[in-house]
C-alpha cells in the first residue's frame, strides 16, 4: 500500500504517466493520483480526488460461500475535469472481481489488474496492467517485472476507472437525510461545469454555489463486484465437529491491505470518509459491523437486510464485519459493550468477558478522553487467520480466548489480549499511522495502556514478570529488521507481521516513558497527542445496545435484555428502525489530524521534555540487532572495593551503518551516555551504581559500603526494629557471622560453602531499563540470598534460572521453600517446580538431590490433589 516503505531504487521502474496525472518521477515517487501521506489533500485541477463517503451494499450467499455487492463512493473531484481523467482505486484482481463501474449514472470503462499469477509487463491506457501467459516463465526477469506491477498497484490502485466523455461531476445541494444510504438517492441535476480556483474547501460543504465558484464538485461511482470463495479478505468457517446449519458463519479477515480484498475503495492512510453499510443475509442470520444499527428490514421469508451508520470518518482497513448465526448479549456494567458468539456459548462469553467494562473506564480515565465509536462489539469466531482482528468499534476474537469459572490457566492469556484490542480502539484505529514504518508506535502504545490497566488489574508483580519474559522473547532471536522501518527497506517486512515486534515495540515504549521523566509525564504527552483528535469526538451514547436489540428477533431476545433494551425487533416482513442516528459527519473528515508518524511524535516529546531523542532513534528504532552484556565482579579485601567488569557486545549496526542498537558500537558517536545499573545488596544497605560504558570491555571499581564486623549487630538491631519477616532477619544474621567468623579466622581459612564478604547479591539492570541479554555468574549461597531475601518477581525468577543450574541439594531446598510460599508469585514458584524437576532429571544428578526433588515435587502434588477428607490419592493417579 502506499503506506510502505520506497522500494529500492533497483527495483524502480519508470511508470508512465496515468490518465488523472499521477507519474512517478525520478524517486518513485507520485505528484498526482488519489490524495497519499501529507501532499493532495484537497480535489484540485490536476486530476487529485477525495473520497467523502462510501456506502456498500452487501449480499451473502450462505450455500455459496460467496458474497456480491454494491460499493457507491461519493467523491471530491474537480468541477471541470481534464482528457482522459481516470480515478485509480483499490480493489485486488483475482480476490474481489469487479464486474460493471458507473460514474454519475453513465456507464464507464474500467481496467483492473490481477497479480495472483505470472505476468509479463504491458502498458494500456497509461497503466501497468497484468497479460497472464499460457506458458509461465520462472526465471527472475518475469518475477522482477511481477513485483514491479504489483508494487505500483498496490500504490496508485489496480483497479482504474476512466471517465466517461459525456459524465460531468455533480454538485449537490445536501447531504442525505439520516439513516438513508446513499445508495438509495436519486441523483440531482448537474449543473455546467466552471472553473478552478484555489480555494477547494467547499466540497465538504452543502452550498453548491460555494462548490461552483470554489472548482470542486462531487461525483458519485458506483461499482458492482463478488468475492468469489476463497478470498483472503473474507473467512468462512464453523465449529469444530457442528452442524453447518447452527455454526456456518462468515467474517473480515484483519490485516493492513485486506480491506481492497472483498470491496473496492481507496486504501490509504489520508482518505478517511463516513460509511452506510447494508448486509443482505440468511433470516437465521445476525450481523455485527462498525457504526449504529440503524434498521432490520425483512426482505423475503429467507433474507433480512442489517443497515448500519458509522458517522466518525474511518480508514477502509478498519471496516468488517461478522455474519451468522450468532447469539449475544450486553455487558451488564456499560450497556453500549455487546458480545456475540456461536450457540451454547453466552456463558462462557459471560466469563470471559466480565473484567472488560472496567478496562474500558480505566482506559477513558488514563487517557482523558471518551471512547471514541457510539458502540463497542466483540464477536467470537472459530479459527481466524489472527487471534484477535481490531476494527472501528469492533473486535474479531478467536473463540480458543473463551473458558469457564474452571479455567484458571486461560483467563490471564485471554484478558491481556481482549486489553490490548480493546486499546487499539485509540491506538490504531481512531488515531491511525500515517506510513508502515510508524506502525510501531502504536503497537507500543496500545500495549502500554493495556499494561496500565492490568497493573492494577492483576497486580504490579504479573506487570513487571510479564515484561521480563517479553524481554528474553525478543532477546531469544536475531533482529535484521529496525522497528523503525526506512525508506530502504521493503514495503511490507517480515518483521512487521510477527507478534515480537509488538512486543519490541512495547519495550522501547518503556524505554522511552524513562526518558520522559516517569509515567506522569508520558501520560501527559500521550494525552496531549489524543486532545486534537478528541476534541471532535462524538459523544459516547449510553444506551442499551441497538445491536443486539434489532438484530435478532424478539423470541431469541433474552427476558434480562428485553426489559433492559427498547424493543427493536422484526417479525415477518415488518421493520422496525432504532434511534434515528444524525446525517453522516461528511464535513469533518478533513478537518480531524488523526494520522500519527514517528517523526511528529518525536518532535512532541522533544518539546514537552526537552531532550534531544536523536540518539535515541538511531540505536532503538533505527538500528538492527540487540546488545549482549557479560558481567562478572570479585570483592576486593585489601581495598575493601568490588571489582566489576562488562563485556558488551553490540551485535548491531543502526540503519544509517553507525553505532548498535545498544550504542556502544565502535562507530557509535557518544558511546559514553549509556549507562548501566548495577545494584549491589550489602549487609549495611542496597546501593545502585551507574556505569558508564564507553568501551566494548570496561572495569569499574566500586566502593563497598559496609563491613562485616561492623555490620552485624547493627543490621540485626535494625531488621529487628522495623519488623521485618523471621526468614529475612535470620539469613541477614546468618551472613554476618559467617562474615565476622571468617575475619576473626582469617588464618584458618574461610570455610567452604559460607560467604564471607559484606556483599549479599549483585544484580545487573534491575528495572530492566534497555532491551538487553545479560549473562552474569555468582555464587550458589549469593543467588539463594537473592531467593529469599528479594521480594522483588524478577530478581526471583533470575535467581531461580540461576539455581536450576546448580545441581545442589542446598540450591533444591531454596526452590522448595519457594515453591511452598503461598505468598510468592504463581508464575515465579512455577518456574521453580520446572527447575528442581529438570535438576533432578539430569543423569548426572547425585541419589541425594534426586530423592530431595522427588520428595519436594510429591508433597507439593499430593497437597494439591488430594482430597482433604481422604488419605488415598484417587484410583487414576
Amino acid at each position: 500500500t502506499s503506506e510502505g516503505g520506497r522500494v529500492r531504487g533497483t527495483m524502480q521502474a519508470q511508470a508512465p504517466t496515468t490518465g488523472n496525472g499521477a507519474a512517478k518521477g525520478k524517486h518513485g515517487r507520485r505528484s498526482g493520483g488519489a490524495r497519499r501521506g501529507n501532499g493532495g489533500s484537497k480535489a484540485d485541477a490536476k486530476g487529485r480526488f477525495r473520497v467523502v463517503h462510501e456506502a456498500l451494499a452487501l449480499a451473502v450467499d450462505a450455500r455459496a460461500n460467496t458474497l456480491a455487492g454494491t460499493a457507491e463512493l461519493t467523491l471530491a473531484v474537480p468541477a471541470c475535469v481534464p482528457a482522459n481523467f481516470c480515478l485509480p482505486l483499490h480493489c485486488r484482481g483475482g480476490c474481489c472481481v469487479v464486474t460493471a463501474a458507473e460514474v454519475n449514472g453513465v456507464s464507464a470503462s474500467f481496467t483492473q489488474g490481477n497479480y495472483t499469477g505470472v505476468a509479463t509487463t504491458a502498458v494500456t491506457a497509461g497503466m501497468w496492467l497484468v497479460v497472464p501467459q499460457a506458458t509461465p516463465n520462472r526465471d527472475y526477469t518475469n518475477f522482477a517485472a511481477h513485483c514491479r506491477m504489483a508494487q505500483d498497484a498496490a500504490e496508485r490502485g489496480d483497479l482504474v476507472i476512466q471517465w466517461p466523455q459525456q459524465s460531468q461531476p455533480q454538485l449537490q445541494t445536501a447531504p442525505p437525510p439520516a439513516g438513508i444510504s446513499p445508495l438509495l438517492t436519486p441523483p440531482t441535476p448537474r449543473p455546467a461545469c466552471v472553473s478552478p480556483s484555489a480555494s477547494l474547501d467547499a466540497v465538504d460543504s452543502g452550498d453548491a454555489v460555494a462548490q461552483q465558484q470554489r472548482g470542486t464538485a462531487r461525483c458519485i461511482v458506483r461499482i458492482q463486484f463478488n468475492v468469489p470463495p476463497g478470498s483472503p479478505g473474507l473467512r468462512w468457517a464453523m465449529a469444530e465437529g457442528g452442524d453447518p446449519a447452527d455454526s456456518l458463519h462468515v467474517y473480515t479477515s484483519a490485516g493492513l491491505s485486506t480491506a481492497p480484498c472483498w470491496f473496492p475503495c481507496v486504501d490509504n492512510s489520508s482518505e478517511r470518509c463516513t460509511w452506510s453499510l447494508d448486509f443482505t443475509v440468511p433470516e437465521d442470520f445476525v450481523v455485527v459491523a462498525p457504526g449504529k444499527l440503524l434498521r432490520t428490514t425483512q426482505q423475503t421469508s429467507e433474507t433480512r437486510t442489517f443497515t448500519y451508520a458509522l458517522e466518525v470518518p474511518t480508514l477502509p482497513r478498519h471496516i468488517g464485519f461478522a455474519a451468522g448465526p450468532f447469539e449475544g448479549m450486553v455487558d451488564p456494567n456499560l450497556p453500549h459493550i455487546s458480545y456475540f458468539g456461536l450457540p451454547g456459548t453466552l456463558d462462557r462469553i459471560a466469563c470471559t468477558t466480565a473484567f472488560l467494562s472496567k478496562a474500558l473506564r480505566s482506559y477513558e480515565q488514563t487517557l482523558e478522553c471518551p471512547y471514541p465509536y457510539p458502540f463497542y462489539t466483540q464477536v467470537f469466531v472459530e479459527d481466524p487467520h489472527v487471534d484477535v482482528g481490531v476494527f472501528a468499534g469492533l473486535c474479531v476474537v478467536d473463540a480458543g480466548f473463551l473458558h469457564g469459572p474452571e479455567n484458571i490457566d486461560e483467563v490471564i492469556p485471554a484478558r491481556e489480549q481482549l486489553c490490548v484490542a480493546l486499546a487499539k480502539q485509540w491506538f490504531g484505529c481512531y488515531t491511525h499511522f500515517k506510513r508502515c514504518r510508524d506502525m510501531w508506535l502504536f503497537h507500543g502504545l496500545s500495549e502500554y495502556l493495556a499494561a496500565c490497566f492490568l497493573s492494577a488489574h492483576l497486580g504490579n508483580n504479573h506487570v513487571r514478570y510479564t515484561q521480563m519474559k517479553k524481554n528474553d522473547d525478543v532477546c531469544s532471536r536475531e533482529w535484521r529488521t529496525p522497528l523503525c522501518v526506512g525508506p530502504e527497506d521493503t514495503v511490507y517486512p517480515a518483521d512487521v507481521l510477527t507478534p515480537r515486534f509488538a512486543t519490541k515495540a512495547y519495550l522501547v515504549t518503556n524505554m522511552l516513558e524513562r526518558q520522559a521523566g516517569g509515567q506522569s509525564a508520558w501520560l501527559k504527552l500521550v494525552r496531549s497527542l489524543l486532545r486534537p483528535a478528541a476534541a471532535q469526538a462524538p459523544a459516547l451514547v449510553l444506551a442499551p445496545s441497538a445491536v443486539l436489540a434489532a438484530s435478532a428477533p424478539a423470541t431469541a431476545i433474552p427476558a434480562a435484555l428485553a426489559t433492559a433494551a427498547p424493543t427493536a425487533a422484526v417479525a415477518g416482513e415488518q421493520a422496525t428502525e432504532a434511534t434515528a442516528a444524525p446525517a453522516p459527519a461528511q464535513a469533518a473528515a478533513p478537518k480531524l489530524k488523526r494520522a500519527l508518524s514517528t517523526r511528529k511524535f518525536l518532535h512532541t516529546l522533544k518539546v514537552t521534555t526537552g531532550k534531544d531523542f536523536k540518539q535515541f532513534s538511531e540505536r532503538w528504532l533505527l538500528g538492527r540487532g540487540l546488545p549482549t552484556l557479560t558481567c562478572g565482579f570479585e570483592y576486593n579485601r585489601k581495598r575493601h572495593q568490588t571489582d566489576f567488569a562488562v563485556r558488551l557486545d553490540s551485535g548491531s549496526q543502526s540503519a544509517g551503518g553507525g553505532g548498535g542498537s545498544g550504542g556502544t558500537g565502535p562507530a557509535a558517536e557518544k558511546p559514553s551516555a549509556v549507562s548501566l545499573t548495577v545494584r549491589i545488596h550489602e549487609l549495611d544497605g542496597t546501593y545502585d551504581q551507574q556505569l558508564p560504558l564507553e568501551s566494548d570491555l570496561n572495569l569499574f571499581e566500586l566502593t563497598c559500603h559496609s563491613r562485616a564486623r561492623k555490620a552485624r549487630r547493627k543490621r540485626v538491631q535494625q531488621a529487628a526494629a522495623a519488623g521485618q519477616d523471621a526468614q529475612q532477619d535470620a539469613a541477614v544474621a546468618a551472613v554476618a557471622a559467617s562474615a565476622t567468623a571468617g575475619d576473626e579466622e582469617q588464618e584458618a581459612g574461610p570455610t567452604p560453602g559460607v560467604p564471607v564478604i559484606p556483599v549479599l547479591w549483585v544484580q545487573v539492570d534491575p528495572e530492566y531499563e534497555c532491551i538487553r541479554k545479560v549473562a552474569f555468574r555468582q555464587s550458589e549461597s549469593m543467588w539463594i540470598a537473592q531467593l529469599e531475601m528479594d521480594k522483588d518477581v524478577r530478581a526471583q525468577s533470575e535467581a531461580v534460572r540461576a539455581l536450576g543450574t546448580c545441581a545442589s541439594v542446598a540450591s533444591v531446598n531454596a526452590l522448595g521453600n519457594l515453591l511452598n510460599n503461598d505468598q510468592a508469585y504463581w508464575g515465579v514458584r512455577a518456574e521453580a517446580a520446572a527447575a528442581i524437576a529438570r535438576t533432578s532429571a539430569q543423569p548426572s544428578a547425585p541419589r541425594d538431590l534426586c530423592y530431595t526433588a522427588f520428595s519436594i515435587l510429591s508433597k507439593v502434588f499430593r497437597s494439591k490433589v488430594r482430597a482433604r477428607e481422604s488419605r488415598q490419592l484417587p484410583a487414576r493417579l
